[in-house]
């Protein structure tokens, strides 16, 4: 081949190699994508954000975001998955890039340690630079802030004793001179210089003398007033009076113009002083009093008017009502009368209404009816407080709290309810109780308390066949279901569980009431099978975890566990120290406490008393335990609390009662016990002895006569054929003990389990542990109308702290008769939330008992008018005062003495 055809080839092929070239860019022409990235300036070491690309022109978004290509430019310092997920890792500067087909942009960041902290003070009044000015007895606000955000925590100091500086920042100048005021958190500390200036200050005088009280000035008079500090008279003053019944010029000479009172002021150097003038015109005078009399009392009536002396008043006034006496005007008969005042020698006449109403049983409880007799409730309820202006106080409740509480608020119910108002008050200290009937409105129909119900059976999801209701207790009710409109025979729903996935279903209502229907569809879950291997899993997995740990704070217990799925039940029998929640409160002493550990996965389960190891308080010596004794007595508020006692007869079914406040002093001598045992033989005990003990059971006694103290309650188990029997009546003053201390008692419903058992209470729909006979000793909590239930209580612990040293136990063995037999009881601890509350009891007996023998202690109440020396609120009036009380502690010939003080919180 000739080069000729050879250089005629190759020029062929770069032309077609050109046209190629063209088409193909020709028809892969693309715009160039207009985005920019989301700007992020710095993150913290450990950070995690989502990055986004902002489009600025109209593209098809959708279509390019799936285009987006991220990159760090340091994968050591943050790393960036496909989405735009940027993780921090390590401090530096780290380029962030976004690539959409040609287009790339980039965000340069910066990653900083979280420790690298810093903060500003700031003073409120004041344009902080580098330093302030202030004057001496003037108070300082300081404040320490991150950008916007106020710090709490912060350490303030002064270097000088010329200022004080409290916690919060406030500072207090006392001395002329230089202080610098420091902030530190976090080891960084920021300081200010403050100068302290001898503070200016001055007097209003009249004639050159302090003005000590209110000047009086008739209409026409004037006045000179001047402002001196210390002896020298200051010119520049400001003076102003607060409205036009008066003028003053700028020398502080005042005008009188109007009857009334006026404000002058005197302004210099930013410090502004005032006095009060009075102005009188013609004479007039104001009849005051509250409107309303007591029966037989003298009417309290005072004439306000200016001083002068030719005035003489005459008083008229029905004589049904009303007669003078030499005392004043006496009420002598109830209901509203007007008395008529005229002043003779103005001739002004004016009347006042007085209502008089008598102070007794009857009359208030008439005066209650009108008030609440048959009221129907359908909002909130403004109690009416006192008896008229007596300072007889109404304190009340009702049957269904829920609905309507002690302060009138109201929640209305699905129906009407018919219920009862309990008015408690007090003449002369003896109580009296109104019981009104009520009615509290509702909003529904029956159709909704059908729902209502249905609501409550109808579970969200199930591992079992479902028996939905078909009838209602009520309204002679109806009820179909259907499923994927199919009728449920009996309402009987019915799946079959396998290794399947879950699946949903909806069930379908039909409510049939009164020829009237509704419809409802309900969305249930069936699960399917799960496994027993993974329940035992979770199971070991908590048990291993205290096995393993001292608890030494609060512990996350969780009710589901995120890894297999199974429901987690706690329950603490030592709430006192580590609730149900996991909140962790330090006893006295380290201690193991139990728990019932409850683990359900499907339709398997597994339940044990596990121990738990606790970390309590340490102790260096004596001295050492005695101090952390009494700061655990001593609480920074009181208590208070309403709450029922509860019982079985007629009448005192619900008796409403108050915790008015205590303390729980230790007191040195024992409760005093009388003991008179069942006599062996008697039906009401097995007259067997116990083969261990292992807890102490308390129950309150559900009989809340008067009649049922310790004394009753012993008198009562020896004259019932009621079979029950137990060990000791404890009420708030005495102790009785019934059985001998190593027989068995029968007094916690649980037949004759043993300790260490756990059974299923088919009444109680529970699971309960066993022992409570067979190896418990049982104690009866008297809860008699009027008696002192916080003494019922202190005594219990201090009978309960002899028996645990006795038979080697602890406060983690107090059970309660729920435990046993899921009883209701101790009821009225249980529905006062007083549980925690009674344990510590126990364990502060338990302690002094154990931990500090030799030790004397006397309580002496610094505030008597309040608090007695045995701890006990006598008096609360409700106005949050402080109550103190010192305690004299005697060891080994060495005496301290130590002062306490508590806020004493008003019972509501």
């Amino acid at each position: 081949m000739s080069n000729y055809f050879c250089k005629f080839l190759k020029g062929i092929t770069i032309v077609a190699t050109f046209i190629l070239t063209i088409v193909f860019l020709a028809c892969n022409e693309s715009t160039d994508i207009n985005f920019e990235i989301e700007k992020i300036e710095s993150l913290y070491v450990g950070d995690e954000v989502n990055l986004k690309v902002v489009f600025i022109d109209e593209v098809n978004k959708e279509e390019f975001l799936s285009k987006v290509e991220w990159k760090t430019s340091n994968e050591s310092l943050a790393t960036i998955d496909e989405d735009g997920k940027l993780i921090a890792i390590s401090e530096g500067k780290v380029v962030v890039s976004a690539q959409i087909e040609n287009v790339k942009k980039e965000i340069e960041i910066t990653i900083i340690q979280k420790n690298n902290f810093d903060f500003e003070i700031k003073v409120i009044g004041f344009d902080v630079n580098s330093f302030i000015i202030t004057e001496t007895g003037t108070e300082v606000q300081f404040e320490a802030y991150k950008n916007d955000e106020k710090l709490d925590d912060v350490v303030w100091s002064v270097d000088s004793d010329i200022a004080q500086i409290d916690n919060t920042g406030k500072f207090f100048a006392e001395k002329v001179g230089k202080v610098i005021v420091a902030a530190e958190k976090n080891t960084v500390k920021k300081e200010i210089e403050v100068t302290i200036n001898e503070r200016f200050d001055f007097d209003i005088k009249q004639n050159n003398e302090l003005i000590t009280e209110d000047i009086v000035l008739e209409i026409g008079e004037e006045l000179q007033f001047e402002a001196y500090n210390k002896d020298n008279k200051l010119e520049d003053v400001i003076w102003t009076v607060d409205n036009d019944i008066a003028q003053i010029d700028g020398t502080g000479k005042l005008a009188a113009l109007k009857e009334g009172i006026v404000l002058v002021s005197a302004e210099i150097n930013n410090l502004k002083k005032t006095v009060k003038v009075v102005i009188n015109g013609p004479f007039d005078f104001e009849i005051k009093g509250s409107g309303y009399a007591v029966l037989d009392s003298l009417l309290q009536i005072e004439l306000s008017y200016k001083d002068t002396y030719d005035v003489s008043f005459e008083y008229y006034f029905d004589n049904k009502f009303i007669e003078k006496t030499i005392d004043g005007l006496k009420a002598i008969a109830c209901g509203e009368t007007i008395i008529t005042i005229k002043e003779l020698n103005n001739n002004i006449e004016k009347t006042y209404k007085v209502f008089i109403y008598e102070i007794s049983e009857q009359a208030i409880t008439v005066y209650l009816e009108n008030l609440y007799n048959n009221l129907e409730v359908s909002s909130n309820v403004n109690f009416v407080k006192n008896y008229y202006d007596s300072e007889i106080e109404f304190e009340y409740s009702s049957n269904d709290p829920k609905y309507l509480d002690e302060n009138g608020n109201y929640i209305a119910p699905i129906l009407s309810i018919d219920s009862e108002l309990c008015i408690v008050y007090y003449i002369e200290e003896e109580e009296f109780v109104s019981f009104l009937p009520i009615v509290i409105k509702g909003w529904g129909t029956e159709f909704d308390v059908v729902l209502n119900y249905l609501d409550d059976q109808i579970p969200q999801e199930t591992q079992r066949t479902l028996y939905l209701p078909t009838t209602y207790f009520y309204y002679d009710t109806v009820i179909d279901w259907y499923c994927n409109g199919e009728l449920l025979i009996d309402g009987i729903f019915a799946f079959e569980r396998n290794e399947g996935l879950n699946y949903k279903v909806n069930l379908k209502c039909v409510i049939k009431i009164g020829g009237k229907t509704e419809e409802k569809e309900y969305e249930v879950k069936c699960i399917m099978l799960d496994t027993n291997d993974k329940m035992l899993f979770t199971f070991d997995k908590y048990v291993n975890y205290f096995n393993e740990n001292v608890v030494s704070d609060n512990v996350e217990l969780p009710q589901y566990d995120e890894e297999t799925g199974a429901k987690i039940l706690f329950n603490s029998w030592n709430e006192d120290v580590l609730t149900n929640d996991g909140i962790y409160t330090i006893p006295l002493n380290d201690m193991s406490i139990n728990a019932f550990l409850t683990v359900i996965l499907g339709e398997y389960s597994k339940r044990e008393v596990i121990t738990i190891n606790v970390k309590g308080m340490s102790y260096s010596g004596i001295w050492d335990k005695v101090d952390s004794f009494l700061d655990r007595i001593n609480k920074e508020e009181i208590k208070t609390q309403k709450f029922y006692l509860y019982g079985w007869e007629e009448g005192y079914q619900t008796v409403l009662t108050k915790n008015i406040g205590y303390l729980p002093f230790y007191m040195m001598e024992e409760v005093k016990t009388t003991v008179d045992i069942v006599p062996d033989g008697s039906p009401l005990k097995p007259s067997r002895k116990r083969t261990s003990t292992n807890y102490i059971t308390l129950h309150n006694t559900g009989m809340a006569h008067p009649t049922a103290t310790a004394k009753g309650l012993n008198e009562y188990i020896h004259t019932t054929d009621r079979v029950a029997s137990w060990h000791f009546s404890i009420d708030d003053t005495e102790a009785y003990q019934e059985l001998k201390l190593d027989e068995v008692g029968w007094h916690a419903g649980d037949g004759s389990t043993t300790y260490g058992t756990i059974y299923y209470s088919e009444s109680a729909s529970k699971w309960c542990i066993g022992g409570g006979n067979n190896n418990s000793i049982g104690i009866e909590m008297c809860v008699y109308a009027g008696c002192d239930f916080n003494m019922v209580m202190r005594n219990t612990a201090k009978v309960v702290s002899n028996l645990l040293v006795m038979y080697n136990l602890t406060p983690a063995d107090i059970r309660q008769h729920y435990d046993f037999s899921g009883k209701n009881c101790p009821q009225v601890i249980r529905e006062a939330g007083r549980w925690a509350e009674m344990l510590e009891l126990i364990s502060l007996e338990y302690f002094a008992r154990t931990q500090l023998q030799g030790v004397n202690f006397e309580f002496i109440s610094l505030t008597p008018e309040y608090l007695d020396n045995t701890g006990k609120i006598i008096n609360n009036p409700n106005t949050s005062p402080t109550v103190k009380y010192k305690v004299i502690v005697e060891v080994d010939s060495v005496k301290k003495e130590y002062t306490y003080e508590s806020k004493l919180l008003p019972l509501k």
